[in-house]
């Protein structure tokens, strides 16, 4: 076999990306080396170089971006070349778009947007928050279970002091019950999943701000700016949030990307156009979140109300029953642990708290939509007034939810 054949077949496989072998980054069909072995006469790839590509298709072309990298539309369609595992689109007129980018142009303006359509910092965050909200809520709501389970046992052992082997199960009861809710409270304290719960809600929200005042064109992404400034003061924005919470938020990422061809979608639309998209698709869409959410509160506070009276009933009755001589086991102090717990349930949930502020919330948002119905898409100035006035409504009660338990922080961040 002649030396010529393997860099023959390099060159014919390289075709895939239209480079040849002494210039190409990309392999068949655009794959990354990342996934294979390298090509004859093609550069190996470093580990960090292998690490970011299979972070995602993205994260590379973002770490560019930040660095102050050619936006030409001939740079871009060599970096998607680079960082795809599509090839890029020729004779389109969208020679800079995946095949997967373009046909999620063709999704219809209107369409609600979802959780991917947003940064994958907004992504990452929400996530985080998400899971350590469960985690939080999980523990907690176990340890009280425990201490209720802890009362009752040692009231059986307390009441029997007979030596048979029920006490002595029911003491045993008892002490595991009290020694694992002694471990979970430890855990909760060491942990700190309410931290991270509050700090990955303020990021989250705050990526999605500056998300829809990009969509938008509100400050500081006029409509007017070149689109190369925009992107660029999108991620120094979104860079300096994420540095600001990488001390709370240990394993957030910035995802796949963070201008989403959504996010570019609006943004290419009218004025008109946008200002008919965000206040249907952020302003009403918020309106009925916190009604729904004002709702659910409501009837989760008049069902553990209703527990909390049926439990003191019921703690009224036994102790009637042991004044009566009706009967010699004293239930009295599990109820009260049962109704400590309920209590307690009800402080960490606020549910009464939440529904009338979240109710506050939706009634002011159908005035903001309804100045936003008088608000002139066209004028600059007030257009980009309004959107930031309807941002602090749609963040107001939740950023002063935020205030209470991480500090001032989380206004600043809203509202920058």
């Amino acid at each position: 076999m002649s030396a010529s054949a393997p860099a023959g077949r390099a060159r014919r496989r390289a075709r895939g990306c239209g480079h040849e072998v002494g210039d190409t980054l990309c392999g068949w069909g655009g794959r990354l080396h990342g996934f294979r072995q390298p090509l004859w006469g093609e550069p190996r790839r470093s580990w960090p170089q292998r690490r970011a590509l299979r972070a995602g298709p993205l994260t590379a072309r973002l770490t560019i971006s930040l660095r102050g990298h050619d936006h030409s539309p001939q740079s871009r369609s060599a970096d998607l070349c680079m960082f795809s595992d599509e090839r890029p689109q020729h004779g389109t007129g969208s020679a800079n778009l995946t095949t997967r980018e373009l046909k999620e142009r063709e999704v219809p303006v209107t369409t609600p947007l979802v959780d991917d359509d947003f940064p994958g910092v907004y992504q990452s965050a929400d996530r985080i928050s998400k899971s350590a909200q469960k985690s939080h809520l999980r523990w907690t709501r176990g340890r009280l279970q425990l201490a209720v389970l802890a009362a009752a046992a040692g009231i059986f052992s307390v009441s029997s002091k007979d030596g048979t082997w029920p006490e002595k199960a029911a003491t045993g009861v008892a002490l595991a019950s009290f020694t694992v809710a002694l471990l979970l409270e430890i855990h909760l304290l060491r942990n700190k999943p309410e931290d991270r719960w509050y700090h990955g809600r303020a990021l989250a929200e705050s990526a999605k701000t500056l998300a829809w005042r990009y969509m938008t064109g509100a400050a500081p992404f006029p409509s007017d700016l070149r689109m190369n400034e925009a992107r660029d003061i999108l991620y120094a924005r979104i860079q300096d949030l994420v540095t600001e919470s990488l001390q709370f938020l240990p394993g957030i990422s910035i995802g796949t990307t963070q201008l989403t061809p959504r996010m570019e979608q609006i943004r290419e639309q009218g004025t008109e156009v946008r200002k008919q998209l965000y206040l249907e698709l952020r302003v009403k869409d918020q309106e009925v979140w916190y009604t729904t959410k004002a709702n659910l509160n409501e009837r989760n506070g008049r069902k553990w109300r209703s527990l909390l009276i049926s439990f003191e009933a019921l703690g009224a009755a036994a102790s009637i029953s042991i004044l009566l001589d009706m009967t010699v086991v004293d239930i009295g102090a599990a109820i009260a642990a049962a109704i400590a717990a309920a209590g307690a349930w009800l402080e960490l949930k606020q549910y009464d708290n939440l529904a009338s502020a979240y109710s506050l919330t939706a009634i002011e948002l159908a005035f903001v939509r309804a100045a936003g119905e008088n608000t002139s898409a066209s004028d600059e100035a007030a257009w980009s007034k309004y959107v930031l006035s309807a941002e602090q409504a749609i963040s107001r009660e939740h950023t002063m939810w935020l205030a209470r338990r991480v500090g001032m922080r989380a206004i600043r961040r809203n509202f920058e």
